[in-house]
């Protein structure tokens, strides 16, 4: 076999990226968006969500008072943190295998 042949017999083996991350990376492309709608588009993937929520409230921010809602995590996060959170579980599948 030809090494085209090869790659495109892996690619069937691909996994594709859930939905929630190409949303959220064109929701941050855009100005005019809001930590709001970030929220929104995240509350619709449920491991996403309570993995985010889980970090939020991990030793390593040490709050007072645990976070409850994926848009409390959001604002305390930032966006940054969130598109990385939600792009490393997103893929993590991919890469797994």
């Amino acid at each position: 076999m030809t090494r085209l042949q090869d790659m495109i017999k892996e690619i069937r083996n691909l996994v594709p990226v859930p939905a929630v991350v190409n949303q959220l990376m064109a929701a941050v492309d855009d100005p005019d968006c809001s930590m709001a709608h970030i929220s929104e588009i995240i509350q619709y993937d449920p491991a996403v969500t309570a993995n985010i929520i889980k970090t939020c409230n991990s030793a390593y921010f040490g709050l007072a008072n645990p976070v409850e809602s994926i848009k409390d995590a959001v604002a305390l996060l930032g966006t940054d943190q969130i598109v990385e959170l939600v792009f490393l579980k997103g893929t993590r599948q991919a890469f797994s295998s």
